[in-house]
């Protein structure tokens, strides 16, 4: 379990949130939610202990298996967040892409060329792998 007990963090004289008290039971999975700069995020980082309270305590328990991936920035160099996430088929669309110019190139080759085996073969590698 982790228990939170009164917890206050203060930045100067402003409170981002002032006496929490939080439990998470074992074998618990949480979320939360809340807008940007509420302090989801300084809030799970004392939870885990990678972050003192201003005040408050943290309890915490030995059997509690915790998991936390920290909020990082997204760097597009220079693309649209679609293009982004679609950057991770890059090679699935240059195999369709070859694929397609391969199709073309024999539709348009004489069946008699020495080429055309090698496309065929090509084409289904390609088509395989896809």
């Amino acid at each position: 379990m982790i228990q939170l007990s009164n917890i206050t963090v203060s930045f100067g004289d402003q409170d981002l949130f002032r006496d929490i008290t939080w439990n998470v039971g074992l074998n618990e999975r949480i979320a939360l939610v809340g807008p940007n700069g509420a302090g989801k995020t300084t809030l799970f980082r004392i939870a885990l202990g990678l972050q003192q309270p201003s005040a408050g305590a943290r309890a915490f328990s030995r059997k509690m298996r915790l998991g936390y991936l920290p909020q990082e920035e997204v760097v597009l160099s220079g693309r649209s967040v679609l293009d982004e996430a679609l950057s991770v088929f890059a090679d699935q669309h240059a195999m369709r892409d070859e694929a397609e110019e391969l199709s073309r190139l024999m539709a348009a080759t004489p069946p008699d060329d020495p080429e055309l085996p090698a496309m065929v073969e090509r084409y289904g590698e390609l088509h395989h792998q896809y």
